[in-house]
């Protein structure tokens, strides 16, 4: 969606909307914000290439449901911990980590902020609702009003946001 599309749409329905992507990399799926078009490369684009296209438009980049599927199996049979899964390249491309997602179980969410606080990456919440029930099960906190896709762009790399469950109407 272009900027003028997304304002049209924010005046005609009174709410904030913002432009923001899933892209599915060779190192996992990105949530990125604040990019002016898509990269032009067909296929699947590498997580570095797409670093370079963020870095030049001054966007940013949210490592997205980075554990999904890794911990159906027992973790000590495995042997991945926090710190060995800290070391993926991944989480020295992205600017945070959606360290609480909607669609991953517990155990993965408590495993993500694990790896996140490691690597000192800021955490987002996010609900990957796929459904409406699945609405606001999980969002990404702000402390100040955000209102235009620039100020949402400056707290997110300011590390003013948290990731936050809404239990009954209330963040916790």
């Amino acid at each position: 969606w272009d900027r003028q599309s997304i304002m049209k749409l924010i005046d005609k329905h009174g709410f904030l909307i913002f432009r923001g992507t899933e892209i599915t990399t060779d190192q996992g799926d990105i949530l990125v914000f604040g990019l002016n078009k898509l990269p032009a490369k067909k296929g699947l684009i590498s997580a570095r290439e797409l670093r370079d296209v963020v870095k030049e438009e001054n966007a940013f980049m949210i490592a997205a449901h980075p554990f999904r599927g890794f911990l159906i199996s027992d973790l000590q049979s495995i042997g991945l911990t926090p710190e060995k899964a800290s070391k993926r390249e991944l989480f020295r491309l992205v600017d945070a980590m959606e360290v609480l997602n909607g669609r991953v179980n517990a155990s993965e969410n408590i495993f993500t902020n694990k790896v996140s606080d490691i690597c000192n990456l800021p955490g987002t919440g996010g609900s990957d609702a796929h459904e409406t029930a699945e609405i606001g099960i999980y969002a990404t906190y702000f402390q100040d009003r955000i209102e235009t896709e620039e100020e949402l762009i400056e707290a997110l790399k300011s590390k003013v946001a948290y990731s936050a469950c809404i239990l009954k109407g209330r963040f916790k």
